[in-house]
């Protein structure tokens, strides 16, 4: 059995204006990109044929809609962060083009920068950090998607925390 070790779970986009934004206007432009409202977020999802495995994730995108650290659920108020994240261990590399160009595409309506780690980065340099990540995963435990990997987590954060 191979040791547990600490994997890369997920990476972030976040989308930040310099003032709070309409909430109704960002799910209407959510909605025309393609995003579909799930339990509570919104989501671009995988399609169902061929089936996904059940270890990998169902979703490319998962959209989250904050005002300062207050994620918001609901149509009307303000935002002022949008963070896009990508579950990167449960999905295979072919998600990942897929994940930067709805990002990219996002950051452009809205006229604001894609940021990773308070960086900003470009839809191909996003491409590149995703693949790099990848590459970190698959040289710790497994290709991304794996059921190998997906073990992995599972048991990373099942331990108990001292």
């Amino acid at each position: 059995m191979k040791p547990i070790v600490p994997v890369v779970q997920s990476v972030e986009v976040v989308l930040e204006p310099s003032q709070g934004q309409s909430v109704a206007a960002l799910w209407r432009l959510l909605r025309e990109e393609g995003f579909k409202l799930r339990g509570l977020g919104f989501e671009v999802r995988r399609p169902k044929k061929p089936a996904i495995p059940i270890w990998q994730s169902d979703s490319y995108v998962s959209a989250y809609i904050y005002h300062d650290d207050t994620e918001l659920f609901e149509n009307r108020g303000q935002w002022n962060r949008l963070a896009l994240k990508y579950l990167i261990a449960t999905q295979p590399r072919s998600g990942i083009p897929i994940f930067s160009e709805y990002s990219s595409k996002l950051a452009l309506r809205l006229n604001l920068p894609m940021k990773v780690d308070d960086v900003v980065i470009s839809q191909t340099d996003l491409e590149l950090h995703l693949n790099k990540t990848a590459d970190e995963i698959t040289q710790l435990v497994g290709e991304p998607g794996s059921k190998e990997v997906r073990i992995a987590v599972e048991r990373w954060y099942a331990r108990p925390r001292i």
